[in-house]
């Protein structure tokens, strides 16, 4: 199993060895960073990359490439998305007047349905699905930001019966 996680050093030498000063030439990647100093917002998005680790690849995700965890600020390297997010894709189309067919707007949800789906498979909720941490590339979306997600397989709770828990309609 190939490792992740990259060292400052490491990913210098692998620009040297590709004969680029800009590694990222090589492969389009997106770079994600904390803005904060504080040790819990770096322990936030080294989580949020160990769980991205754990996820196995799927065309509506966004991937992690790699992390550099060595230094500051840490550096989630991941999968680059060239059109942005769903929000900046439907507000530049709406300011040049383009309008989104049915059969578009329907692919769209269809993608995220099915990122959210593998997603699900895994036993993972992603508890921040939004437009703006939707990502699309090459015309596929892919869900992205992993920040707030958490491993959903865990028992029900009981209730006084000791019947699952379920969710229940209720007449207001």
């Amino acid at each position: 199993d190939e490792s992740r996680s990259y060292s400052r050093s490491k990913m210098e030498e692998l620009s040297a060895l590709h004969g680029d000063a800009n590694f990222t030439n090589a492969y389009a990647v997106a770079a994600k960073t904390v803005l904060s100093t504080s040790a819990e917002s770096s322990h936030e998005l080294i989580s949020e990359a160990a769980l991205m680790a754990q996820v196995r690849a799927h065309p509506n995700l966004v991937s992690i490439i790699g992390v550099v965890t060595a230094g500051y600020p840490k550096v989630l390297v991941i999968s680059y998305c060239a059109q942005g997010s769903v929000v900046k894709v439907l507000t530049n189309a709406a300011a040049r007047g383009d309008r989104f067919h049915v059969a578009d707007k329907l692919k769209m949800v269809i993608d995220v349905a099915h990122g959210m789906a593998h997603l699900g498979n895994m036993h993972l909720i992603h508890r921040d699905l939004a437009a703006r941490n939707v990502l699309v590339g090459d015309g596929v979306c892919k869900v992205a930001d992993f920040g707030l997600s958490r491993d959903g397989a865990c028992k029900h709770a009981a209730d006084d019966e000791g019947q699952a828990n379920k969710p229940r309609l209720t007449e207001s």
